[in-house]
């Protein structure tokens, strides 16, 4: 399974950035896992989304989207095991995790999502959303492979 993970804008904090690219590389036991940056610096929430959707339009209609977002659908790591093992299944051309914007997605970018995905009920800064994401993205994979990463 081909998964991309999509961020708006560089990480600003190389933390975050190292533990991302850290959870990627791990991914890679399991799917091609890779990161895009989408360049919305300086664009209102109309424009952001609009290059967003000119962005998921190149990807094909095979791709399946997910979008994180704080109003999103919440699930514990075994539930979401199996969500991504539903949408492996169903053979996208590849999965998109779009790892928000400091405001959210319109609803134009989440009606073009299969799921709108909620990481927790607390609220965290996109940055480490992205490595929340790209963490529990590799606990389902290895859940879905009987790896011993995930011990509950």
């Amino acid at each position: 399974m081909r998964i991309v993970f999509v961020t708006l804008g560089r990480f600003k904090s190389d933390a975050c950035e190292r533990l991302f690219v850290h959870y990627l590389k791990l991914m890679g036991r399991f799917a091609d896992a890779s990161h895009e940056s989408l360049a919305t610096r300086g664009r209102d929430a109309e424009e952001r989304d609009a290059a967003v959707l000119e962005w998921l339009d190149r990807r094909g209609a095979r791709a399946c989207l997910t979008v994180l977002d704080e109003k999103g659908h919440a699930m514990d790591s075994r539930a979401f095991a199996s969500h991504v093992e539903k949408i492996r299944d169903s053979s996208p051309s590849e999965w998109i995790v779009l790892c928000g914007a400091e405001h959210g997605f319109g609803e134009s970018v989440k009606a073009r999502a299969r799921q709108v995905l909620s990481l927790s009920a607390f609220t965290f800064p996109h940055e480490l959303a992205a490595v929340v994401a790209s963490e529990q993205v590799f606990r389902a994979l290895s859940i879905l492979s009987r790896h011993p990463y995930h011990n509950g």
